[in-house]
């Protein structure tokens, strides 16, 4: 009888998560962040770096940081590939807003992002 129930209660749950269509970000300019109970839009052109703070990420972005309460993985499947790139476990950068790479370190802006061992090979792309 459970089997059952749980076969008819399973079969809708599947049948809306196939039928929500895919978040296109190529298409797409802006995402919305779900930030203290309120969503707030930020454009894809303005966010500088990622960084993961715990159960919470931070989006700085040119005008202000937004912190929501998601892992930094699932922020990151947000936002298109070709942009933004991780170079550390707790932090993704935009690749416009990189100023310089020294050693183990990116400066964008007034912020300095550590570049981690797992993720080098990321940056060595990116400069050949």
């Amino acid at each position: 009888f459970l089997k059952a129930v749980n076969k008819v209660i399973g079969t809708p749950q599947k049948t809306q998560i196939q039928n929500i269509p895919k978040n296109n970000t190529e298409n797409t300019n802006s995402i919305f962040l779900r930030s203290n109970k309120k969503y707030i839009q930020v454009t894809l052109h303005t966010i500088q770096f990622i960084e993961a703070a715990g159960n919470y990420t931070k989006v700085v972005t040119t005008n202000d940081t937004v912190t929501v309460r998601e892992k930094i993985s699932n922020v990151l499947l947000l936002l298109p590939e070709n942009d933004f790139l991780q170079v550390h476990k707790s932090f993704a950068v935009t690749k416009r807003y990189i100023s310089s790479i020294e050693g183990n370190r990116i400066f964008i802006g007034d912020h300095i992002i550590p570049i981690g061992k797992m993720y080098k090979m990321n940056i060595d792309k990116l400069l050949s």
